[in-house]
């Protein structure tokens, strides 16, 4: 599990936590949910770190 932090919110939302699914030249995919993914551009994210649960 990945958190994804953007400059810009999308679908008004600027924090993700997923499952990394791929990464393309410049998109990176995300598994929100077991029915989800989501193509986020890599110019628009400010950070990337491992999630923790606790």
């Amino acid at each position: 599990m990945i958190d994804v932090k953007l400059f810009a919110p999308i679908n008004n939302e600027k924090f993700f936590v997923g499952k990394l699914i791929n990464t393309e030249e410049k998109i990176l995919t995300i598994e929100l949910d077991e029915n989800s993914e989501m193509k986020i551009p890599m110019k628009d994210i400010a950070q990337i770190r491992l999630h923790i649960d606790f």
